[in-house]
């Protein structure tokens, strides 16, 4: 049986935790009065809350919504992209070395961009 979650963002730059448990669907609503800017990532724990965006993996950077519209990321996407208890690790690259770090407690973070108020999604989640 699925289970359905929801989340409000209210003109929030800090990230936001959808969870880790698998995803099947999830829409994206803006009910706000701007169109609305926003970021989805597979990140870390430790980003809840913050606005560093280090470590994480951008499934969408900067992706506008427009007012009253809605963007659906289905089960063909999500499930194939992450699926929760999945071991993740990152490269950095630097002067030629390829460091491989395990992401600790990877999940689902979204954000908005607060370059300007009023802007207000609500995510829809439909988990396995």
């Amino acid at each position: 049986m699925s289970k359905i979650d929801t989340v409000r963002i209210q003109s929030e730059k800090k990230w936001v935790d959808l969870g880790t448990k698998n995803i099947e669907e999830l829409s994206i609503s803006n009910f706000g009065d701007v169109d609305s800017i926003m970021d989805l990532v597979i990140g870390p724990n430790s980003l809840v809350n913050g606005t560093s965006d280090t470590g994480c993996i951008y499934f969408l950077k900067a992706t506008k919504i427009p007012i009253g519209a809605t963007l659906v990321l289905d089960n063909d996407w999500l499930l194939k992209a992450f699926s929760g208890g999945m071991t993740i690790y990152t490269n950095t690259s630097s002067l030629g070395v390829l460091t491989r770090t395990k992401m600790n407690k990877p999940r689902f973070l979204i954000r908005t961009d607060d370059s300007y108020g009023g802007q207000k999604l609500d995510c829809i989640i439909l988990r396995k």
